[in-house]
């Protein structure tokens, strides 16, 4: 599993049946550590009388930048893990996984900073979501990876792991 998600970075090459479980793994992962978090968040709040305002203050006086750089390492890994596996999908229908990446990265910065997220305020609290033509975007990326057989733009043959 991990030479899946962090190696084959060069060759490596993903069918559409275990892209899609990565995939899914990949969410289960991150949104168990979001969960986990908000679990032991609000049990420390819980253990501090409910006062929000000092929990947060102990929070960061404790965990401050050590913190921060643990969730910007882990942010890291499960986006590199991401990629690499996208770009290995990419390879098994014959295109240039890292390379298509690279412009799939940079048609989404664009579009993003055309169409930017939205802000709502709902019952005084700001929301805010991406925009419609991102949303689109992604969801185009993702259905074109997963429902494109491999070989389809006649790159090399055979799959390290078959569908």
């Amino acid at each position: 599993m991990l030479k899946t998600l962090f190696g084959e970075v060069k060759d490596g090459r993903l069918a559409r049946h275990p892209y899609l479980g990565y995939i899914v793994l990949l969410i289960a992962i991150s949104m168990g550590i979001v969960f986990g978090a908000l679990v032991l968040a609000g049990g420390i709040e819980r253990m501090m009388s409910g006062e929000i305002q000092q929990t947060q203050e102990m929070l960061t006086q404790k965990f401050g930048i050590p913190g921060l750089i643990l969730v910007l390492v882990v942010t890291l890994m499960l986006g590199f893990a991401n990629f690499n596996i996208t770009a290995k999908r990419l390879r098994d229908m014959g295109l240039p996984g890292w390379w298509t990446m690279l412009g799939i990265a940079i048609v989404s910065i664009a579009v993003s900073l055309i169409f930017p997220a939205e802000t709502i305020v709902q019952d005084g609290q700001s929301i805010t979501q991406a925009s419609l033509p991102s949303s689109i975007l992604e969801l185009a990326v993702f259905a074109f990876t997963l429902l494109v057989p491999g070989n389809a733009f006649g790159g090399k043959s055979g799959s390290s792991i078959s569908n």
